[in-house]
């Protein structure tokens, strides 16, 4: 028997050969067995030196399962399913046409390479793509793989599904790569989505797998270009993508995914990409999709060029990126629902650096528990729709161009919402450039929700060119747009720059805002139109406002206040223009309060959200308008006009003076301190916190209550006659229209008006008590008489620390004294609960000091009370303590010896115990 061995290939193929006979002689035995024990030797050496690779076939497997190293290269006409096993290899060189059957896929489980010479393959490009086709069916009636009997999921009859490619999470990443690829006719493989209980469809379908795909075409794709489901996380790039094209209603999304993405470092990526789609109409009945649809997935997107579409991009409870893409479709841009979630963290999704035109819907949607961060966004057209549109969500908006929107507002916000908006350019809206709020509720044809707490702060935007016609029977019908437009909501407005605009610049009914150095004019409305909202079932929610250090000008009338309470300080208050004969004015329309329940005022339920840094505190006096002001320029009481003749009281002026504190704890000023200001009364009128250098904002406090009693429009008058009154002797009772003729107790004496000998030859002054407090600085409140401005610095009371020993005096230690005992501030326990503990003790102990015999300086002590700085009924830092002391070193030996022990809060040092 003769053996040799030839390469083929990489592989070394062992050969024997026997005589023609095949028999052995028995002569020879002895000779034979001598040679294949040498030759069994050589085989031995042979295999330890020389390296087996497995077979590599070319274009073999049609159908069935390749499970080694298989190379297609020219034209591959598949029979049925093939399967590319764990541990195998398919190489798929560039230009290659792989013709497949309708119905029929590539399952990878092991590695594919596609076009990418890194692992194998030759090398693809746009012009040299490898092809995968597949046929289509001759006769539609007959059911395909997809319909199976007695399953809740698969139930799609189509004859074609079931044709794809699929990426399992098995795969080899190293040797797994897809790179200039084109797709054709698949009508998409179902894959099952755990979230969703049902199949979904993808031409080439992500299942758990992360590999990169660049290069990649569509055409005439039922379902899905790609999906990706289960932790998916592959990066798409350079690629063309269309919507599905399925008549039957299995039409979907370019690009989808569920539960893709293995977390915030190892996202679902799309790169550099096209995507295009048809020209379906808008809304429920129009019959458009999204081309990227991504539900409950981390994802990262870039340079992405989106158009010929409905939609955009339809993201829900999803976490990522959206940036440096142009999207200019007909319907809405960017849509976001929900939020995603790791545990209990939120993550944001930020939209940034985007180009966004639409012809019909929003440039970017945030609904129902979104959490978006968009910056750097242009966003225009929308002939139906808004700029931004937020329901129920919390959105930031830094530095977008907003503008020009045919359809509605730049910024449009309802529902639940907490929405910061700096630095934006709003320009050329239809309606109002911001909204919150939505006041359509109750208007024929709407269906919006009813109002619910929502806060905006709108701080350093530009607002320009703003001439909308507005309409709703909130307001009898059509009426000029404001610029800001809030509606029982709550707003802080900062720093603004309104300009070119017809409307009221702010309106706000049943609202809590607070407004402050803007620059804005108008061609003839209102700058602050301020009123209550009365939701006609026995309701009345007033309005809170507070104006300071505007500029406004082209108005017609500055403030004009209707049932609720404003606050102007520090302006200049523009003459009266279009008509109109005095800058302020202020109403009362309903019948007297409490005598009719109804007409009561009652806070608006956004007092769950307050404006940020709203310096008033937030409280109505329940049956009057109230204005008050101080500092203001060109303008004084009598400048003033009161509609008011259906209640004694039912329109207030109060004219102040300017207010301001500076908080000090041991002489260092104290920041973050809260100081509350309280009327005679104990309604507290403002809630002030202090900056880094301890000042509290200027406010203005009321020195004289103004009232028109004599129904002449006019407050302040002398003498005035109340018509209808009598004074005994047939003539009408005559009152001074000032803090004594207001029905209230104003300098906290008990006595009203005109049973307050203060009025006998003068007027009753107010009285007002200011609380300051910060926890660990100490407290301070005083009452006073307001008599003229007041620039003045509050100093803090701390409550010093207290500190106790176990041991008693004379208690003998060995050799190392143990010392034990309890700190704490302010008032000693028991408390009789946590909130009651803190009140007590009102800061928390810093440390405790001993000072051993014979030493100038002082140690500290353990910390044994496991309180980790938090204070309880039960415990606290430093309840309990220890501190050891080696005596062995002490010079004077066995004897007395004296220990010193203090306790320290931060500020104060507690009396010293001494052992």
């Amino acid at each position: 028997m003769i053996f040799f061995f030839c390469q083929m290939r990489r592989s070394i193929i062992f050969v024997a050969f026997m005589d023609r006979t095949g028999e052995l002689l028995m002569s020879e035995n002895n000779r034979t067995k001598s040679v294949s024990l040498v030759m069994l030797y050589m085989m031995s050496l042979l295999m330890v030196m020389v390296s087996v690779p497995a077979a590599s076939a070319v274009n073999e497997t049609t159908q069935g399962t390749v499970t080694g190293t298989e190379t297609w290269s020219g034209t591959m006409n598949l029979q049925g399913d093939v399967e590319v096993a764990e541990g195998a290899k398919l190489i798929v060189n560039a230009g290659t046409t792989i013709n497949i059957p309708f119905g029929k896929f590539i399952d990878v489980k092991g590695g594919i390479c596609i076009g990418d010479a890194a692992c194998g393959a030759s090398a693809g490009s746009s012009s040299s793509q490898a092809r995968f086709i597949w046929s289509l069916p001759t006769d539609y009636t007959k059911t395909g793989r997809c319909l199976v009997a007695d399953s809740n999921v698969l139930n799609n009859p189509d004859a074609a599904c079931g044709s794809g490619l699929i990426i399992r999470d098995t795969i080899d990443q190293a040797v797994t790569s897809i790179n200039y690829a084109h797709f054709e006719n698949a009508y998409g493989y179902p894959i099952y989505v755990a979230s969703l209980q049902s199949v979904q469809y993808g031409a080439i379908v992500f299942d758990g797998s992360s590999t990169t795909a660049r290069g990649l075409t569509f055409t005439d794709i039922n379902t899905s270009n790609v999906i990706a489901v289960d932790f998916a996380s592959p990066l798409l790039t350079d690629s063309t993508f269309e919507l599905g094209v399925d008549g039957q209603g299995y039409d979907a999304a370019a690009v989808r995914a569920y539960d893709a993405g293995a977390g915030i470092l190892s996202t679902f990526e799309v790169k550099n990409s096209a995507f295009t789609g048809n020209d379906a109409d808008c809304g429920q009945q129009g019959g458009g999709r999204a081309v990227i649809y991504i539900e409950n997935s981390y994802i990262d997107m870039d340079n992405l060029d989106i158009k010929d579409n409905a939609y955009g991009v339809l993201m829900k409870s999803s976490s990522g990126t959206l940036t440096n893409s142009k999207i200019d479709v007909k319907c809405n841009a960017v849509d976001t629902n929900s939020l995603k979630t790791t545990g209990i963290i939120e993550h944001t999704l930020e939209v940034n650096n985007n180009d966004i035109t639409t012809e019909e819907g929003a440039g970017i949607t945030a609904y129902d528990g979104a959490k978006v961060y968009a910056e750097g966004n242009t966003i225009s057209g929308a002939s139906d729709g808004s700029g931004v549109g937020i329901r129920s969500s919390v959105v930031e908006l830094h530095n977008n161009n907003i503008g020009p929107i045919g359809g509605w507002n730049g910024i449009w916000i309802y529902g639940t919402s907490d929405v910061i908006a700096e630095n934006n350019t709003i320009s050329e809206t239809a309606k109002e450039p911001v909204l919150i709020g939505e006041y359509h509720y109750q208007d024929q044809g709407w269906q919006v929700p009813a109002p619910t707490a929502a806060r905006l702060y709108l701080a350093n935007n530009a607002i320009s060119n703003n001439s909308g016609t507005c309409n709703s029977q909130m307001y009898d019908g059509d009426f000029p747009c404001p610029a800001v437009h809030v509606f029982r909501s709550s707003a802080t407005i900062l720093d603004n720059i309104i300009t070119d605009n017809t409307g009221d610049i702010i309106r706000a009914k049943g609202s809590l805002i607070n407004v402050q150095r803007n620059t804005a004019d108008s061609q003839g409305g209102f700058a602050g139109n301020v009123s209550v909202h009365d939701d006609n079932y026995g309701n009345k929610y007033g309005s809170i406002a507070y104006f300071s250090g505007n500029s406004w000008t082209g108005v017609s009338q500055v403030y004009n206040v209707t049932e609720s309470r404003v606050t102007v300080q520090s302006e200049q208050i523009p003459s009266p223009g279009y008509g109109e004969l005095y800058p302020v004015n202020i109403r009362w329309l309903g019948a007297e309060c409490p005598f009719v329940q109804d007409e009561c005022l009652q806070l608006p339920g956004t007092v769950a959200l307050p404006p940020t840094g709203m310096p008033l505190a937030l409280e109505l006096v329940e049956n009057a308008t109230v204005f008050s002001f101080a500092d203001l320029q060109n303008f004084d009481s009598s400048m003033i006009h009161i509609q008011n003749q259906n209640t004694a009281w039912g329109s207030q002026v109060r004219e102040g003076e300017l207010v301001r504190y500076q908080v000090k704890a041991k002489n260092s000023n104290v920041e973050g301190a809260t100081v509350i200001i309280k009327d005679s009364t104990g309604l507290p009128l403002y809630e002030l916190t202090t900056d880094a250098f301890g000042f509290t904002p200027e406010v203005s406090l009321p020195s004289d209550f103004l009232l028109d009693r004599n129904w002449n429009h006019i407050v302040g008058d002398k003498n005035a006659a109340i018509p209808g009154s009598n004074d005994g002797t047939g003539q009408p009772v005559v009152v001074d229209e000032d803090s004594c003729a207001d029905g209230i107790d104003n300098d906290g004496d008990t006595y009203v008006d005109g049973d307050d000998s203060d009025c006998i030859n003068g007027r009753e002054r107010p009285f007002y008590t200011v609380e300051a407090s910060k926890f660990g600085s100490g407290t301070d409140d005083f009452s006073y008489v307001l008599t003229g401005p007041i620039d003045d610095v509050i100093n803090l009371e701390n409550l010093r620390p207290g500190v106790w020993v176990n041991e008693p005096d004379g208690y003998s230690y060995a050799t190392t004294v143990r010392i034990t005992g309890q700190a704490w501030d302010g008032a000693k326990w028991p408390y009789a609960n946590d909130n009651t503990a803190q009140q007590a003790q009102f800061g928390m102990v810093k440390r405790v000091e001993i000072q051993p015999p014979g030493s100038s300086d002082w140690f500290y002590a353990s910390d044994l009370s496991g309180a980790n700085g938090e204070i309880t009924m039960e415990t606290h830092p430093f309840k309990d303590w220890v501190y050891e002391w080696d005596g062995a070193a002490h010079p004077e030996g066995e004897g007395d010896i004296t220990f010193r022990i203090r306790s320290y809060d931060g500020l104060d040092y507690s009396p010293i115990e001494v052992r």
